[in-house]
């Protein structure tokens, strides 16, 4: 009877060491590998460099504390500005926990990279973590970015709507088609060049019926003229869902806590 208790005992915790194993979810902030092929989009995008091996790309990782496999889950996809990333802007953490939002940002995707290989990045992060909790739900696939990090998000956004729902763009975007500067002067050091970027014409109608776009500025940001030109130049003369956080006294930085509340609040319910 021992015996029979012994080897019950054993088959159970052998079976959760499994289920365990098959989740295999980071429950602390971490820098990983991922463990499998992630795979790519059936759709190929033309910004996105598909010739990165997964095998050698490292990811920062945050998961909220509580997360299990019965309740679904958001995903923030996050391009930094920076090729080393080692944590939460501060006052990101508490929201992300409350929203139930796993964060994922790639290493070695700073400006200094190519843009290619940084919009590669961000899709094999988020089609990595969606191979990974598979509890993610997919209206909740949002990618964000800083700075140049934000540009290479938009870009993302506008090309592969069949796998993000929403843009969170801090002090960063671009567009695609050429935006008439009204706001910008020769005090911002005006640059015409500045947030272009190419889509067809099926990706940017798929854009403006599943993607939502969150521009976040400040009063103290020297990009805040571009951003203002191109949301209404661009985003709200083009049909898109898309809502402009003018943050006071934000200078070209993260926006706080609040602000990403309010921002994840307006792409997935749109108010």
């Amino acid at each position: 009877m021992r015996f029979g208790r012994f080897k019950l005992v054993t088959i159970t915790l052998s079976v959760l060491g499994i289920f365990l194993s098959s989740q295999s979810m980071v429950r602390a902030d971490e820098t990983i590998a991922l463990t499998e092929s992630p795979g790519w989009p059936t759709y190929q995008s033309s910004p996105v460099d598909r010739n990165l091996r997964w095998q050698d790309e490292r990811f920062f990782v945050h998961v909220p504390p509580g997360v299990s496999s019965s309740r679904s889950v958001g995903l923030l996809v996050f391009i930094p500005a920076e090729d080393t990333f080692t944590g939460l802007p501060v006052g990101w953490a508490e929201v992300l926990d409350r929203n139930q939002f796993v964060f994922i940002a790639p290493q070695n995707a700073g400006n200094s990279q190519t843009s290619g290989r940084r919009a590669g990045l961000g899709v094999m992060a988020a089609m990595g973590m969606l191979k990974k909790y598979r509890n993610i739900d997919t209206k909740r696939v949002f990618i964000s970015g800083f700075s140049g990090g934000a540009r290479i998000a938009s870009k993302v956004a506008f090309s592969q709507a069949d796998i993000v729902r929403g843009a969170l763009l801090n002090c960063g975007c671009d567009f695609p088609a050429r935006i008439t500067w009204h706001s910008v002067g020769a005090e911002s050091g005006k640059d015409d060049n500045y947030g272009y970027c190419s889509a067809t014409p099926q990706e940017c109608q798929l854009a403006r019926s599943y993607v939502r776009f969150a521009l976040v500025t400040g009063g103290d940001d020297f990009r805040r003229p571009y951003l203002q030109d191109i949301y209404n130049d661009g985003f709200r003369r083009g049909g898109y869902q898309a809502r402009l956080f003018d943050v006071p006294d934000l200078g070209h930085n993260l926006c706080d806590g609040r602000t990403l509340q309010q921002a994840l609040d307006f792409l997935f319910t749109g108010r």
